[in-house]
This record gives structure tokens, sequence and C-alpha cells, in this order.
């Protein structure tokens, strides 16, 4: 009978099985936990690595991205050209063949000169 007593009956055993799994588990989590609240503080972490402000929520979809370049409503921006004083030689470049395709390109009576 004694040793029915210190070993304890199945129940005990089971029982005591899933105490000591449970506190493995315990024990795993708070791991998980203090790797969670690392920061600069309570790590050799440096600053800069703190996460300082929460990312930015996704766009909707019906929210538009704005267009690069210049924004409706806002005033056009160009360059003066040079007063006719301060051009001394004009000079014509021409293509010999297509950016595109690299075709041939043929001069057009209706051509800028």
């Amino acid at each position: 009978m004694e040793s029915a007593n210190r070993s304890g009956c199945a129940g005990c055993q089971r029982l005591q099985a899933q105490v000591e799994a449970l506190q493995a588990e315990v024990a795993q989590l708070r791991e998980l936990l203090a790797a969670a609240r690392k920061d600069s503080s309570t790590s050799s972490r440096p600053p800069s690595s703190d996460i300082v402000k929460p990312p930015k929520p996704p766009a909707g979809d019906g929210a538009a991205k704005r267009s690069i370049g210049g924004q409706p409503g806002h005033p056009r921006h160009d360059r003066e050209p040079f007063p006719p004083e301060q051009v001394s030689r004009f000079q014509e470049h021409t293509l010999e063949q297509c950016p595109c395709c690299g075709g041939r390109c043929a001069a057009t009576p209706t051509s800028p000169r």
C-alpha cells in the first residue's frame, strides 16, 4: 500500500502531468512576452530601433493616391525664356532613328524649323 501512496493514483499522476505541461507553457509564454517588450530601455538595443510611431493604416480602396508633378489647383511654375539678345546661336538636332523602335526617321514637310 505504501508504494501506491507514494506514486499516487492514476488520476493524481494525470493531474501532475497536466500541471507540469501547464507550467512549461507558462514559462514559454513568459519568454515570448519578455521578448516582445524589448526596447532600448530594457535591452542593449539602440534607441533608433524603437518603434516611435505606429504604422499608417492602409488607404481604403476608394482613396486615390496623389499623382506626381503639379497638383490640380496649384499655380504653374515655369522658367522664363532667354531674351533674344542673350541667344548667340541656334543648333538644329535631328533624329537618325526612332528612339522607341529603332526604325529610320524621315523629315516631314510639316516638321517645325
